[in-house]
């Protein structure tokens, strides 16, 4: 797995973008041990150090695959994602269209739904 900051804010198609240009997309966790892979990623690469710097709207959200398709969630590979395993208590709450970012500014790191138009500057990819 890879994360990246960049430093203009993507929306969810931006951020999957960026992550094919590298050969893969944004970051599947299906079980615990892709969640654990993810987070020391993150941990490597500083990431996490620097996740909150007092911008609340945009710190500590990174995109990670998942969208809201009618009214099933899939990863990027057109998998359903079988069970909302990971998600902040309460989520995804979103009635429309919805992307997955991952909540770091929590511990442990938790999904959210948002909207996929949303901007951020933080994206994991596989």
């Amino acid at each position: 797995m890879k994360s990246s900051s960049v430093t203009d804010p993507f929306n969810y198609d931006q951020a999957q973008t960026e992550c094919v240009k590298i050969g893969s997309g944004l970051a599947i966790m299906r079980n615990q041990s892709d969640y654990n892979a993810l987070i020391s990623t993150f941990n490597r690469s500083g990431i996490l150090l620097n996740a909150y710097t007092g911008d609340v709207e945009t710190d500590g959200k990174v995109w990670i695959s998942g969208r809201k398709s009618s009214e099933s969630w899939k990863w990027y590979t057109g998998e359903v994602i079988p069970t909302l395993r990971f998600w902040n208590p309460g989520q995804p709450d979103k009635t429309y269209d919805a992307c997955a970012r991952l909540r770091t500014v929590t511990s442990p790191f938790e999904i959210n739904d948002e909207s996929c138009d949303s901007n951020y500057s933080k994206l994991a990819c596989e």
